[in-house]
């Protein structure tokens, strides 16, 4: 029997894949991490612990100038996605091949099983939606060394294989890529080698042992990726690893244990496993459509009869990475889809069931060669294309704009040489790809306030921006502001945020006025109406805000509600200051008002799962109120 599956049919798998990806890839930048994905790998930067140094290396070196370069990442996390879902095929084919029947039977049941598997996997909604996006390419990649472990150990076992380290060897590179992931496959792994029969393990020489040393060292050396970058000062260099204490506390995302462990949420423990335990249910139930779980009922049957160790390797991966996603992965609901990134490999494992199930039932129904063989060859094949259309709409980012726009809307009503303070993901990492990577706005500066109070923070500012940071002192947030106010428009997004509460702690009063999507500070106490935000505020809307034109995802939530903030702040602004002497004017004013604060409250109303229902909303109060 074939080892191997034929490659035209991979090449096949591939093109189909790669289509579906491009009719829906985010064209521009997605709401996650993508716009820090893409500045680290576009100027080899140091992104949030772990650093993820592989990734930015392979990122770097595998660019594909297609359209913007935020474009392009998303077309390589495509890629990426495709062949994950190759070696799927792979996989299954090589599965049912040790332990299948197909020796009795024609190659039809075995190609077709790995076939419905691997574009199942491939349109479901968790793998689909980190296929299309640049940082999703972070953990699409994760499932490729994962995919790539599992065919390495099914080698082990039948003895395709004489030793470990071709398993090792791949377990070194996840850990170089995005090890907590990786990690989360040590139990399986290890219990698995360990119940392996006698006849099956493979005496470990010295020599042995110390290649596969050397090899794993090799291999984690990546990690002097970071404090070798961080030394150059690179746009984006977080937490500045250039010793062995900020090195490793990167490395281990020491800081992040305090923001990311449920144990230490306000609610405590156990009053959050409750709706994790829903969502993460729904995450197992829902990202295939309801007829491919058939399917995986009968590939858990097949599986258990032919091959225990595989099935128990599978088992403990799938139990790891539920339960540690549900004690210690600390998201609110609103971003409760952070935790799909983290059940990744959930996905693959369901995908396999889905591929050994068919081939089961196909094989079963073929001997019949009948109405019962047809009748199941229909319902096999129609799995992969219900899983697309039930998962299409979630996944359908071809029009999603909104965070590209929002740096952009920021960008364009800076003053020149504005001194930005960016106060969070949303604001900074959106500005710091559109200066970093398009060379957008050379002449402002951004400055992110959580990163003030690094250690390292002030000697890295005076080496990559010396017009601002030449002669900064202990207080750095304080000199920033004495030493550029005069020659440097200051400038933040919120208005009562981490810069306004830093700023009166150093100064006696704070005066700010909006400005587009942002505010500056120290601004004119009163402005005429036609210095007013109005056309500002209503071209963000129109372009990249309203629900009416523009398609919602619940991943978008947190933004669109920092999107809201503007309007209700111009509201606010307009609504305070001096009666205007032109009782004209002032209606328009009024009715401003009235239209801001209901732009906000549109906003956040389609802050979650409420798309659909804000859109009704809004149409009827258009009805009412055409001004």
């Amino acid at each position: 029997m074939d080892r191997y599956p034929p490659i035209k049919n991979l090449a096949l798998l591939f093109l189909v894949i790669i289509c579906g990806y491009l009719f829906t890839l985010n064209p521009a930048l997605y709401r996650n991490d993508s716009p820090e994905t893409i500045v680290g790998c576009m100027t080899l930067g140091v992104t949030h612990p772990p650093g993820y140094p592989l990734f930015n290396l392979l990122g770097k070196l595998f660019y594909i100038p297609v359209g913007n370069p935020a474009f392009s990442y998303n077309f390589l996390a495509a890629i990426l996605g495709a062949f994950a879902c190759c070696l799927l095929y792979v996989n299954i084919w090589v599965l049912i091949g040790d332990r299948g029947d197909a020796r009795n039977t024609s190659n039809s049941a075995r190609q077709l099983g790995a076939l419905v598997a691997a574009l199942s996997l491939a349109f479901s909604n968790g793998f689909w939606g980190d296929s299309i996006t640049a940082k999703g390419g972070v953990y699409i990649f994760q499932t490729i060394l994962e995919l790539g472990l599992f065919l390495a150990l099914q080698f082990f076992i039948e003895q395709h294989s004489k030793n470990l380290l071709p398993i090792l060897f791949l377990y070194a590179i996840g850990l170089t890529n995005h090890w907590p992931t990786e990690f989360l496959l040590t139990p399986g792994l290890l219990v698995t080698l360990l119940l392996i029969k006698k006849d099956k393990k493979r005496n470990l020489t010295v020599v042995k042992f110390i290649l596969t040393a050397t090899v794993i060292l090799v291999v984690l050396s990546l990690y002097l990726y970071l404090p070798l970058r961080a030394n150059n000062c690179p746009p984006i260099n977080f937490n500045t690893p250039i010793n062995v204490k900020t090195l490793a506390a990167s490395i281990s995302r020491a800081e992040y244990t305090k923001v990311e462990f449920t144990g230490n949420a306000s609610q405590g423990l156990s009053q959050t496993t409750w709706p994790k335990s829903i969502y993460i249910s729904g995450h197992l139930l829902n990202e295939f459509h309801v007829t491919a779980y058939i399917l995986i009922i009968v590939g858990l049957f097949w599986l258990w009869s032919k091959n225990k160790e595989i099935m128990l390797f599978l088992f403990l991966i799938l139990s790891t990475t539920v339960i540690s996603n549900l004690i210690y992965l600390k998201v609110e609901p609103i971003e409760y889809w952070h935790m799909d990134d983290h059940l990744l490999s959930t996905n693959w494992i369901l995908g396999l069931l889905i591929g050994l199930g068919a081939y089961q039932m196909l094989t079963f129904f073929e001997r019949s060669n009948g109405l019962k063989y047809r009748l199941a060859l229909v319902f096999t094949l129609a799995i992969a294309p219900l899983t697309f259309l039930s998962n299409f709409k979630n996944n359908d980012q071809k029009d999603r704009f909104l965070y590209y726009g929002y740096g952009i809307s920021t960008l364009q009503v800076m003053p020149k040489n504005t001194l930005f303070f960016a106060e969070s993901d949303y604001d900074y990492f959106s500005l710091l790809y559109l200066k970093a990577v398009l060379q957008k706005r050379p002449d402002t500066h951004l400055v992110l306030m959580p990163f003030l109070s690094k250690q390292n923070e002030a000697q890295t500012l005076r080496r990559t921006d010396p017009t601002i940071g030449s002669n900064l002192g202990i207080s750095v947030f304080k000199d920033l502001i004495i030493q550029n106010q005069p020659n440097h428009p200051i400038m933040t997004m919120f208005p009562n945020g981490s810069f306004s509460k830093e700023y009166l702690q150093n100064f006696n009063r704070l005066s700010i006025e909006p400005l587009g999507l942002s505010v500056i500070v120290n601004g004119p106490k009163t402005r005429s109406a036609d210095d007013s935000n109005y056309s500002l505020l209503t071209d963000f809307w129109g372009h990249y805000a309203d629900p009416t034109k523009n398609a919602l995802g619940a991943e978008e939530g947190l933004l669109r509600k920092t999107c809201a903030l503007p309007y209700s702040n111009e509201a606010y602004f307009e609504g305070i200051e001096p009666t205007l002497e032109n009782k004209v004017m002032e209606n328009q004013k009024l009715k401003r008002i009235r239209t801001y604060n209901l732009m906000a409250e549109c906003l956040y109303a389609s802050s979650g799962d409420k798309a659909e229902a804000t859109k009704v909303w809004f149409k009827a109060w258009l009805s009412k109120d055409p001004n």
